[in-house]
């Protein structure tokens, strides 16, 4: 999936788009990930879980279900991906966001 979000990165940054992805690995993990794909948003650490549990949900062996919220400027959740196409989900979120711009 990040293949294809760094890949359109600078579209979601022209759709005045701010962008972080956050993960149930340690920091050192979440460091070693990001350097090795030159990812340019920010990843942050969830190793208790509390945000995973709060809005993605945990799957049946308790790791978080990915998932991609778009929210707007003024904090309301606008679309939420949970079936996601690692191939085409960049795409997805440019689309989306273009079409809250409207």
């Amino acid at each position: 999936m990040a293949k294809s979000v760094i890949a359109v990165y600078p579209q979601i940054e022209s759709a005045d788009g701010a962008l972080f992805a956050i993960s149930v690995d340690d920091v050192e993990s979440q460091s070693k990930f990001v350097s090795e794909y030159s990812i340019p948003y920010t990843h942050l650490s969830d190793t208790e879980k509390k945000v995973c549990k709060t809005y993605a949900g945990l799957n049946m062996v308790g790791l978080p279900k990915r998932c991609t919220f778009i929210i707007d400027k003024q904090g309301v959740i606008q679309k939420v991906f949970r079936d996601i196409d690692v191939k085409s989900h960049g795409t997805q979120i440019v689309d989306s966001l273009n079409e809250i711009k409207v």
